[in-house]
């Protein structure tokens, strides 16, 4: 039975509906004017709001601070837990670095493994990447998050020739972004030559599908102009794709390794 086809609930008995509703009225009527007098002044309320400085001065809650510790501790050893294993020299910089290189190619790899179409490459936003280095070592899941701390998920954009000319060269006036290993590129004193994708030139009148965050195919770090572009997104965490390949890595015995390859440079 659907919820309109349930009968109404009869009245009490000896009570109409009409009259129930009046006499909830009068009593609603009766209790504001109940207290101290048969008059209540109301006042207009006033808040006062004023900024306060969260810091060491503020005494700690001694009853919060023990219905929190369960919690607090679980989290610790969660974050404290390793899930991979890092090989030296993983650092970020511009405008190509080997934790760059490391992070767009493992979009590519999923992106090409996530969708039945190619994919021609892929892009990371340089201050996506928060941390400056990964050291040498055991790599926990705390980590992790101070590396890719944003919820951002992967996404694939749909662009022409010169939609993919109009992002490289934001990323050439940004200094450089990390791409993935299909990406040649100089930056020179007019901003970007000699780009290639594959090994070739940008064809016009050709679609290219470009995986990245999807804060970016939204047209987030002042890229307004991709969200002219149509894209798709994938159900997957960017943070949580790089712990599952660090893990993964990890259970082989291997560690997460990269280099600088050449794929931007500058032209002095």
């Amino acid at each position: 039975m659907n919820r309109d086809e349930h009968p109404p609930k009869p009245s009490p008995p000896g009570m109409t509906a009409p009259y129930l509703t009046g006499w909830r009225i009068w009593t609603l009527i009766l209790l504001l004017l109940s207290g101290s007098g048969c008059t209540r002044i109301l006042h207009r309320a006033t808040v006062d709001i004023s900024p306060m400085t969260l810091d060491a001065s503020i005494a700690e809650d001694s009853m919060m601070t023990v219905l929190l510790k369960p919690y607090r501790d679980r989290l610790v050893r969660e974050m404290q837990e390793q899930v991979g294993l890092v090989g030296p020299g993983l650092e970020k910089a511009q405008p190509e670095s080997s934790l760059g290189n490391l992070l767009a190619d493992l979009w590519l790899e999923t992106a090409r493994r996530m969708d039945t179409l190619p994919v021609d490459f892929a892009l990371m936003n340089y201050h996506g990447i928060r941390l400056p280095a990964l050291a040498e070592g055991p790599l926990t899941r705390g980590m992790c998050f101070e590396l890719l701390p944003f919820d951002n998920f992967l996404a694939i954009a749909e662009m022409d020739a010169e939609g993919v000319r109009q992002l490289m060269a934001s990323i050439t006036r940004l200094d450089g972004w990390p791409v993935s290993s299909e990406v040649r590129m100089v930056i020179g004193l007019e901003g970007v030559t000699d780009l290639t994708i594959g090994g070739l030139p940008l064809q016009a009148g050709r679609q290219y599908r470009v995986a990245m965050p999807d804060y970016i195919a939204q047209g987030g770090d002042r890229l307004s102009f991709m969200k002219g572009y149509p894209h798709s997104i994938f159900p997957l965490l960017l943070r949580d794709v790089f712990m599952d390949h660090a893990y993964r890595l990890f259970m082989d015995g291997r560690m997460l390794e990269s280099k600088v390859d050449g794929r931007i440079t500058r032209n002095p």
